[in-house]
């Protein structure tokens, strides 16, 4: 019984940290503007997006942001789910790169929810000054819905984040049930916006 109320404690002591060190908090990339020193450190990984569909389009998904559609945990967005569906709702949800600019008292999380190619962010890339960053901040493409997200995480603590990620489909299981979820294998590449800003602190550190 102890054994078991130490494994107690020690998933809630998870639990809170999670909660505390994995809540996103989505913030305009204009307001990053004074940003111009250089961050910390580059970090490389993925979350986890939940896309929308209705059986009746088959196949077809809306690839946009609403509130509580990214995440670290699968759980987290099943239950959003769960919340959001109506009759004929199907979901999936999928890794995403990303890109994270650590700080000293927090983490600017950069992702996108579109597939576009490396090459895609050349000209965004282009507002990277020598040990200046407002231009980039106040760049065209982030002013294009779902182009680029930003988001502030509390810290940078990957022993809280998943190791490793699927891609998971729904399908109902009739009224009352929750949402039947498939898991798929992926592959282990990023690529994307990971690929796109592998030079990222070398263009800081330039000297012109």
């Amino acid at each position: 019984m102890e054994d078991y109320q130490q494994l107690v404690r020690e998933y809630e002591e998870r639990e809170a940290q999670r909660r505390k060190y994995c809540n996103l908090t989505r913030i305009p990339p204009s307001s990053l503007a004074e940003r111009s020193r250089l961050p910390r450190d580059i970090h490389f990984g993925k979350m986890l997006y939940l896309g929308y569909g209705r059986n009746a389009w088959h196949g077809t998904w809306i690839k946009r942001y609403y509130p509580g559609s990214i995440s670290f945990f699968e759980k987290d967005l099943q239950a959003l789910s769960e919340r959001h569906r109506v009759q004929g709702s199907v979901f999936r949800i999928e890794p995403i790169p990303v890109v994270y600019l650590e700080y000293c008292h927090d983490v600017v999380v950069l992702l996108a929810i579109n597939d576009r190619t490396p090459a895609s962010y050349q000209p965004l890339l282009e507002n990277i000054l020598p040990f200046r960053l407002d231009a980039f901040w106040t760049a065209d493409e982030f002013k294009i819905d779902n182009w680029l997200l930003t988001f502030s995480l509390p810290a940078w603590r990957p022993d809280l984040y998943p190791k490793s990620y699927h891609r998971m489909s729904s399908s109902p299981q009739g009224a009352g049930r929750p949402l039947r979820w498939s898991r798929h294998e992926l592959d282990g590449t990023e690529g994307g916006i990971c690929a796109a800003f592998s030079d990222f602190m070398s263009r800081m550190l330039r000297l012109g």
